[in-house]
């Protein structure tokens, strides 16, 4: 099975199953606009709030990518600066992207191990954007697969 998602990413046997399952069931082919798209989406919204505990007047938002969501949240939603507790690779390019709009955004990072030092974070009434990114530990999957070159 060959996956075209970026790094590397684990596809496990059980994939093949769900896609084939999806498409019998027709949702591969159902117009995003569909009462049965629309009625899966609420219910999902529905669920994810029960389960994590988010306000019922709180919005829910799908995109398609970690980088659409830095992007919305710096374009969109961060009117002068952010600021940023990150460690590794991918929270570092958030804070870059992220000055690169709006310079005064800062941020602090911390290792993978440790507790990051928000001592010297600014106070919320003066940056009300906060992002925080962490990078985890690896995990060993059972089998990975990558698009062939």
């Amino acid at each position: 099975m060959y996956t075209f998602n970026p790094g590397p990413s684990a596809v496990y046997p059980a994939v093949r199953q769900y896609l084939t399952d999806a498409f019998d069931e027709g949702w591969l082919s159902a117009p995003h606009r569909s009462e049965k798209v629309t009625s899966l989406v609420r219910q999902t919204v529905t669920d994810l709030k029960n389960k994590l505990n988010v306000p019922q007047d709180f919005t829910v938002l799908f995109t398609s990518s970690a980088t659409e969501c830095w992007e919305i949240l710096a374009q969109s939603l961060t009117p002068r600066r952010s600021f940023h507790l990150y460690n590794g690779d991918f929270g570092e390019k958030w804070l870059k992207y992220a000055k690169s709009l709006r310079p005064a955004s800062s941020g602090v990072s911390f290792g993978i191990d440790d507790l990051p030092d928000i001592a010297s974070s600014p106070s919320r009434a003066r940056t009300p954007t906060w992002c925080a990114s962490r990078k985890t530990k690896p995990a060993r999957p059972r089998s990975c697969a990558r698009a062939s070159s």
